[in-house]
């Protein structure tokens, strides 16, 4: 029933938008949907409008994991675009996320939404709101005792939380004294690519949620990729209800994804990242892939004729 109510509600919210971006941009005409989406965004890795038309049609497609980091995505690149609020509210709605999704939807028609099924989606949503309500209890009076109470753990969301596994001192990277923002001026605006497997490809150092790791920039992949090692190296708790399908050099597999807190290259931190986790994609060369993602999430440029990147945010 979510499923069906969610491609309705996409139906009549796509069709005007997505025919007017693509005679924006011209594809082939043997192209798939899918096909001329990703084409799109690889012209155009910073364009939000690109991701949300890579969304909608990796969900015509039933990929609804890749839908879901598409819309993601956009919402990244431009955190004010409702549309991609809409389409991201509705897509987690379909997997059962409801209290993410009441909150995007609900805040998606203060802005002025006018989707099609969108009251109605709030409105199977209302007992989440019930739910979400906290009971707030009177502070004890200054001369009361206060007992110490044991810390009981923390729950989270209908998940299976695992205590992450202790990390080689030496790839930790020293914890920040506050959380790097997202977009720093006082960063170096370029940085140095490492050429591997004979200059043919480029690796980039990371760190991902505190540990030190080196993907391959991969400009055709649209999501980034770590490998099911450093997954469990940062304890990465695989989504049972996001999986995605993609086209590897070992041929088409299915992956699961995860949430990373945060990924940082260059004193630069994007937060509350989706990541496939993948076994065997990089042949051991590196720790996963660099995807256009986080290359349209950090503004980069690569250039290839001086083998580093630069970032948009740089003030000349």
């Amino acid at each position: 029933m979510r499923r069906a109510l969610f491609a309705l509600a996409l139906a009549g919210v796509v069709l005007y938008g997505a025919h007017a971006y693509r005679s924006a941009r011209p594809v082939a005409p043997t192209s798939t949907p899918v096909e001329a989406a990703w084409a799109a965004v690889h012209a155009a890795p910073s364009d939000a409008a690109a991701w949300i038309v890579l969304g909608d049609a990796e969900s015509a497609a039933d990929e609804m994991a890749a839908a879901e980091h598409a819309y993601r995505t956009a919402l990244r690149l431009d955190p004010e675009d409702v549309t991609a609020k809409v389409r991201l509210g509705f897509a987690l709605y379909a997997r059962g996320a409801d209290t993410e999704a009441r909150a995007l939807l609900l805040e998606a028609k203060q802005r002025g939404a006018d989707a099609p099924m969108l009251d109605t989606t709030l409105a199977a949503l209302e007992p989440v709101a019930a739910r979400a309500t906290p009971t707030v209890r009177a502070p004890p009076p200054d001369d009361a005792e206060v007992p110490d109470v044991p810390d009981a753990g923390t729950v989270v969301d209908a998940s299976v939380v695992r205590e992450p596994k202790p990390a080689p001192r030496e790839r930790v990277a020293a914890a920040p004294v506050e959380e790097a923002p997202a977009r720093s001026f006082d960063a170096s605006c370029e940085l140095p690519l490492t050429r591997l497997r004979g200059g043919g490809t480029y690796g980039i150092d990371v760190v991902v949620d505190g540990v030190e790791a080196r993907l391959l920039l991969d400009t055709g992949a649209s999501i980034t990729v770590i490998t099911s090692e450093l997954a469990d190296l940062i304890g990465l708790a695989r989504d049972p209800h996001r999986r995605v399908r993609a086209i590897t050099a070992n041929g088409r597999v299915e992956m699961a994804m995860g949430d990373v807190e945060g990924v940082e290259v260059a004193g630069r931190r994007v937060a509350a990242t989706s990541v496939a986790i993948c076994e065997g994609c990089v042949e051991g060369l590196a720790d996963g892939l660099f995807g256009l993602d986080l290359v349209a999430a950090f503004g980069m440029t690569l250039d290839v004729s001086e083998d580093l990147v630069r970032f948009a945010d740089c003030r000349r």
